[in-house]
């Protein structure tokens, strides 16, 4: 259960006197909603369960510290609903025999006031508690899904963890740079070694140095899967939001926080937000919350919320105009780093094409606020800025790749090297794609999470203290290279710790209002 203490330890006594141990009043906060949300997840109808959601009622404990329970002074409770939601509720503890001395069951979040009387004292021990659960949905793209990060690391066999070599990686993408131009749809392959390296298994094994029979005997799947809380989006709940989100319950105020991702990895305005993006959703990911927060006996097309949302996060834009992306896209040559390496356009000419796409995104985001506004109507909205300093070395400047984007090898065909210079390239078209985020956030009077990219210099992929999961990282935890230049472990909590600054002072803010945190 997920469980708030609400600490009071007493009256600091002035200096040079003894402290007054009188007793207070303890308030133990929960749910009857599981706090484990990976198990509140349906993975096979892809979907949050009502439980979850919408928890039946909030448990209370209460007891005293430094009081010592006796039957000559039975402790008497009353606790009383600020908001008028229930009656007063009262009890008489004659023999005590647990410590807590008394269980309130709340219908809903609100404000109570605790008074305990001990004996014939008629002097209650008084304190007040705001009880307020807020829910924080997370919408958007890899950056929200968790990309990069699963719950639980998949298991390599022998022949997965030879193909994860570094070397052998950038050699097996070398020479399958154009088989891989003819895999439809590699981006949607959860492994990517169930979909493409048991049709070029020669090519792999060659690579590998294994020939015939030896090839033949060898599996090049992983011995076991990662764990994903919806492995078909690589949604995880190690994602920045799942991170700043979870960490946010104040044992001094009473805040519980439900958290629910609808994020997908490769998601795009269009196709990811608004319309379906993989075979599994029915809907786009906006509709997906109104689904499963929808008040049912709305029939109207933009219902009435049962649960409103508090706080919604959202990143998106990257895939839109290339800057982010999966290795399929890479070698396909749909993102700005797989067009750096193949030949027939100029750097410029890429540069152009880029920034073109950047030009459509202000329209994007204004019909992705009219859509969420319309459909979800949150209490606010969050928006995450892109760490755009992908190769930066140790001092902070972009510099050559390394491993599977190096550029001094005796292999001179890898679609994905990166130079110093197209380095550069990337970090400034990178940030000139959060301009237009920073900018689309105030237009329509979103949070912008800023610092996120500064955070992340001297943290590149090839700085000897990289915030970017590696490639043959993500191959040996994930079975797929599409975890690879996403942050890793350490780049996700710092993105989450500022994260986390941003939406606690939303939810201080909102728990100044009457009524905050409740649903109908």
């Amino acid at each position: 259960m997920r469980k708030l203490i609400n600490p009071d330890e007493g009256v600091a006594a002035p200096l040079g006197q003894e402290a007054v141990q009188t007793p207070s009043v303890v308030a133990t906060v929960v749910s009857t909603a599981p706090d484990q949300a990976e198990k509140q997840y349906n993975k096979r109808g892809h979907k949050w369960t009502p439980a979850y959601v919408f928890p039946k009622q909030y448990k209370v404990w209460l007891r005293l510290t430094r009081f010592e329970p006796s039957t000559e002074k039975p402790l008497h409770w009353r606790v009383e609903s600020l908001d008028n939601a229930f009656d007063p509720l009262e009890r008489s503890v004659t023999k005590p025999r647990d410590p807590r001395g008394f269980l309130v069951d709340l219908p809903a979040p609100g404000r109570i006031k605790i008074g305990a009387r001990i004996g014939k004292s008629q002097t209650p021990i008084v304190r007040e508690i705001n009880v307020r659960d807020y829910l924080i949905a997370s919408i958007g793209d890899s950056f929200s899904s968790g990309q990069g990060n699963p719950d639980a690391d998949g298991v390599p066999s022998e022949g997965s963890r030879a193909v994860c070599e570094a070397t052998t990686l950038y050699k097996l993408v070398a020479e399958l740079h154009a088989e891989l131009l003819d895999v439809p749809l590699l981006g949607d392959a959860v492994g990517m070694f169930e979909d493409v390296a048991d049709s070029i298994k020669d090519i792999t094994c060659s690579v590998i140095g294994l020939f015939g029979a030896d090839c033949d005997d060898v599996s090049l799947r992983p011995e076991s899967p990662p764990e994903w809380l919806e492995p078909k989006a690589w949604r995880s709940l190690k994602s920045a939001p799942a991170l700043a989100a979870h960490s946010l319950g104040d044992a001094n105020s009473g805040r519980l926080v439900t958290f629910v991702s609808v994020a997908s990895s490769g998601a795009e305005v269009d196709s990811g937000l608004l319309k379906p993006q993989r075979s599994f959703q029915k809907a786009g990911q906006i509709d997906e919350l109104v689904a499963l927060l929808r008040d049912r006996g709305d029939r109207g097309d933009n219902p009435q919320l049962k649960r409103p949302i508090d706080v919604l996060v959202m990143s998106i834009g990257g895939n839109d105009v290339g800057f982010a992306g999966t290795l399929s896209d890479m070698t396909k040559n749909v993102n700005f780093i797989g067009r750096l390496g193949t030949a027939g356009a100029s750097r410029d000419e890429i540069k152009r094409d880029v920034r073109a796409e950047i030009a459509k995104l202000p329209a994007k985001y204004d019909k992705v606020a009219k859509v969420i506004q319309e459909r979800l109507r949150p209490g606010a909205v969050v928006v995450l800025e892109y760490p755009t300093p992908l190769f930066d070395g140790n001092n902070g400047k972009p510099a050559e790749g390394c491993g599977l984007f190096k550029v001094d090898s005796a292999i001179t065909t890898s679609a994905l090297a990166i130079t110093e210079n197209e380095a550069g390239d990337i970090e400034t078209l990178g940030n000139e794609l959060n301009a237009v985020v920073r900018e689309a956030a105030s237009r329509h009077g979103w949070f912008y999470v800023d610092g996120i990219s500064d955070r992340f210099k001297q943290h590149g992929y090839c700085s000897s203290e990289s915030w970017y999961v590696f490639a043959e990282d993500s191959c040996n935890r994930q079975g797929d290279l599409e975890g690879m230049l996403h942050p890793n472990e350490s780049g996700t909590k710092a993105a989450a710790s500022l994260l986390k600054k941003e939406i606690n002072g939303i939810l201080n803010q909102l728990g100044n209002d009457t009524g905050d945190g409740k649903f109908a």
